[in-house]
């Protein structure tokens, strides 16, 4: 995720981290104690987060190449477990352009877990769907946007 400082336009990208904060890669933004702005100093409260417009599959039965490098793919499921990967073997894993995070939402669009991945990890990861009659899986790639599954009936994908 991003936040914007509204002091002075600063972005915080916890995939990236800060290095003149010497915040690591994929430090959460909640998680960073006494953040302040590198460029103007403001305190963390000065922060929003950047909501992003979420992408989807044009026709999910014929996806495009764009579509196919971001938007989550089930690997193997159950209805207590979702196993996703975004296409290890067409997106770049770099530390200037990969896949950032994966995240679980539910029908309502709340977020219900996200894991944030490292620069050399596989974007491969299993959520727990077991209480969710549907769910919704989202990639978030650093250059391209949030992409996204659509909404997904839990006892369908058996």
């Amino acid at each position: 995720m991003r936040y914007f400082c509204i002091d002075c336009s600063y972005i915080y990208d916890e995939a990236f981290g800060e290095e003149e904060l010497w915040i690591e890669a994929n430090m959460r933004f909640d998680d960073i104690p006494d953040f302040y702005c590198p460029n103007c100093e403001a305190e963390s409260d000065m922060f929003q987060p950047i909501i992003e417009e979420v992408l989807y599959a044009e026709n999910p039965q014929k996806l495009s190449d764009i579509e196919k490098e971001h938007i989550p793919h089930i690997l193997h499921t159950d209805t207590r477990e979702v196993e996703v990967s975004i296409w290890v073997e067409v997106h770049p894993m770099q530390e200037d352009h990969r896949i950032a995070s994966v995240a679980l939402y539910d029908e309502h669009g709340d977020m219900i877990e996200e894991h944030l991945f490292e620069v050399d990890e596989d974007p491969i990861y299993a959520f727990s769907v077991e209480d969710l009659d549907s769910f919704e899986l989202r990639a978030y790639c650093n250059e391209h946007g949030v992409w996204s599954t659509g909404i997904i009936e839990n006892e369908l994908i058996l």
